[in-house]
């Protein structure tokens, strides 16, 4: 946790900051603009422009679990669904900058919870708790982009994804 956060202060002080934009992965510089720790010395990072992106919540009628994600409507009617799988140190923010991926598809990016009644120790049960998700969603056909560990847990989505049609994969890193 040390050396994240060492790392988070030195991306967002001010000197780093604009290197870091241009020279990371977008999933990195994302961190440097909402994931500053909160002292005083790192004012500065601002808020993330949300755009068309709305947040909601679901709740599974199969395990009571209650899953929060955003959504950005495509421009193309009857557009294919996208689920979006965070990395470990990431959140589903990760992906606000997605928006021109709404051109072909409605975006879904799924807030990977920090506890779960399906965890028990395996990444094959965060993709469990993936298709509750999809299932609470009532989403049939998903194409499905993970990162870093949402890639894993995408992969590991095809032993559990039951009838959920998967008509395409991205994995990211």
């Amino acid at each position: 946790t040390r050396l994240v956060s060492d790392w988070r202060s030195d991306v967002c002080s001010s000197d780093l900051r604009p290197r870091a934009v241009m020279a990371l992965l977008p999933a990195l510089a994302l961190l440097a603009a909402c994931g500053c720790p909160d002292d005083e010395e790192l004012q500065g990072c601002g808020e993330i422009d949300m755009g068309d992106w709305e947040s909601g919540e679901v709740e599974s009628t199969a395990t009571g679990e209650t899953y929060s994600y955003l959504r950005h409507p495509s421009t193309k009617q009857d557009a294919p669904v996208m689920v979006l799988v965070p990395g470990l140190l990431f959140d589903e923010r990760i992906f606000v900058n997605l928006t021109d991926l709404s051109q072909e598809f409605e975006l879904v990016a799924w807030h990977m919870p920090e506890s779960s009644s399906l965890y028990q120790g395996d990444n094959g049960n965060i993709a469990e708790a993936l298709k509750d998700f999809v299932d609470a969603m009532g989403l049939e056909r998903i194409v499905l982009a993970g990162t870093s560990l949402g890639g894993q847990v995408a992969l590991e989505f095809f032993k559990v994804r039951g009838d959920v049609q998967v008509d395409g994969l991205v994995l990211i890193s």
